[in-house]
């Protein structure tokens, strides 16, 4: 009986170093152009910014793989006003960690990537735009799908966010009641990786 809680400890043990011999770690810096926009808002148009900050990859040594991809970005989205000068930008935190899937060829590797992701508002009040007010959320999250190719080290991406909470509450002219509007973004990436 010992000896089994003995061999079983061991396993436990050995687990981890087995994983990491079968997985492959590299880090980078990400950074890209996002095209955002919110829902449930007819006046809305989209916006231009940007995200960029490190991420980490583990993926398998073989040549069909899956792993794990995570990044730490610091991310700016929002929207515009129809007619106005002046749109609604907001900078955030925001923490993907996507389940990725890539072939691994020799110089050309394609992938495609699902996962939550978390947006944590640095400061941020509510602001007036015009004759509208608008109340950003502190904390909003929602699922992230990504495809793209990895050339070498070298990372090309074409990512969705779809904000699953709401982002933003809007008021109008008159105090007529708010609208609530969740994020939607595209994002155009580019990884350097190591």
């Amino acid at each position: 009986m010992k000896t089994k809680w003995i061999i079983l400890i061991a396993l436990l043990m050995s687990a981890p170093i087995v994983m990491q011999a079968q997985m492959k770690q590299r880090w980078g810096v990400k950074a890209g152009l996002n095209f955002s926009h919110i829902s449930d808002f007819k006046k809305a148009n989209s916006a231009t910014s940007y995200h960029i900050g490190p991420m980490l990859e583990f993926m398998q040594k073989k040549l069909s793989s899956t792993g794990i991809e995570a990044a730490l970005l610091y991310s700016r989205k929002g929207f515009d006003f129809d007619n106005q000068s002046k749109g609604v930008m907001n900078d955030y935190i925001e923490i993907p960690v996507n389940l990725k899937w890539r072939l691994n060829f020799p110089l050309v590797a394609p992938f495609l990537s699902v996962g939550p992701y978390a947006n944590v508002l640095l400061g941020g009040e509510e602001k007036t735009y015009g004759s509208y007010s608008v109340d950003p959320s502190a904390f909003n999250f929602g699922l992230n799908f990504s495809a793209g190719l990895d050339i070498i080290n070298v990372q090309l991406s074409l990512n969705f966010n779809w904000g699953l909470n709401d982002t933003y509450k809007i008021k109008g002219p008159n105090d007529i009641d708010p609208v609530s509007a969740k994020n939607r973004t595209f994002a155009l990436a580019v990884a350097f990786l190591f």
